[in-house]
């Protein structure tokens, strides 16, 4: 038997579109294993050699772009140091007493500015070549063809029709130029290569010493990115507003429960000063808003229907209108 065989199971989850198992490896590490969801459009791509360079080429000690041990179409692994995700460690700075994950959400703002770091420094690398034919984003792209079309499982049609009601002609055609927008860079931008869905679920926290987990990877390092299944090539803001979309997703949680959350506010500065200048603040803001419908849509289309998604549909509404 192999190690990942004999691997203890910590936790499951999963959707129709992704099936995520995370593991703790005999002798110390993490497994993390990634499968597509019954109703995923499309298996997991194959990774190539120059990506893999790239994600290798902008790490650093502190924090790895990792590359997964196995990476075939119908799954994808990755042997980390951590089973906490960077969001998993958000969400319990809210409700610490509830969550049932062991406290380090302290460090965030931290862990936040490193990543901001090596993300700019994957956008800043020689970018694919004409040959390697990187796909525009995943996200964006799902996105953009179910505006279009409105099919797809679950809710899909359902939420459809609600959604383009509650928005109005205008806004929905709004979303929709913002989307090809975000996936269209212009004739004169240069497509950088993009880590694709940067998403805080597939940053992943090193365990703290004591745990087991960290015996393997021996001084690895603090943060760990998951990367692979999203690979893509655009505009950097499509990786930056990801992030972004999510922490105002949180942003939007709080306030409707009237939580007071200023890690929010500290992991996004922290974030965004590490990157540094150069991004499009405008596009900035419009990719927050197409991640934003991008997982009301994915959660209609590979969840279901939950009333949460009429909060959704009026938090596009304030975040299209705040666009000018």
């Amino acid at each position: 038997m192999t190690a990942v065989e004999e691997e203890q199971v910590l936790l499951e989850f999963g959707t129709g579109f992704q099936h995520t198992r995370i593991s703790a490896i005999p002798g110390g590490g993490v497994s993390w294993r990634r499968t597509p969801g019954p109703q995923r459009p499309a298996p997991f791509p194959v990774l190539s050699a120059s990506y893999a360079t790239a994600l290798r080429d902008a790490s650093d000690e502190r924090v790895r772009f990792a590359r997964p041990v196995v990476a075939e179409p119908d799954a994808y692994l990755w042997e980390v140091n951590g089973r906490h995700s960077f969001g998993a460690l958000l969400e319990a700075s809210a409700a610490p007493a509830e969550a049932g994950v062991e406290p380090g959400h302290e460090r965030l703002p931290e862990y936040a500015r490193v990543l901001g770091l090596v993300l700019r420094a994957l956008h800043s690398g020689p970018g694919p070549s004409p040959a390697e034919e990187l796909p525009q984003p995943p996200g964006p792209r799902r996105l953009a063809q179910w505006l279009a079309a409105g099919r797809g499982p679950r809710a899909s049609a359902g939420f459809h029709y609600r959604l383009r009601s509650r928005l109005g002609t205008a806004r929905w055609r709004q979303l929709a130029d913002l989307t090809y927008l975000l996936l269209t860079p212009g004739p004169q931008e240069a497509r950088v290569t993009l880590h694709g869905g940067f998403s805080l679920g597939a940053v992943v926290v090193a365990d703290p010493a004591g745990t087991g987990s960290e015996a393997s990877a021996g001084s690895g390092p603090e943060v760990s990115v998951l990367s692979g299944p999203e690979a893509a090539a655009g505009r950097p803001e499509a990786d930056v507003a990801w992030a972004l979309g999510e922490l105002t997703e949180y942003r939007a949680a709080a306030q409707q429960a009237g939580i007071e959350w200023p890690l929010l506010d500290e992991v996004r500065e922290s974030f965004l000063t590490a990157y540094g200048q150069g991004l499009d603040t405008r596009l900035l803001r419009a990719g927050e808003t197409v991640r934003v419908a991008c997982h009301a849509a994915d959660f209609a289309c590979y969840v279901g229907w939950a009333p949460q998604l009429h909060g959704y549909s009026d938090l596009l509404v304030g975040l299209l209108d705040g666009i000018e």
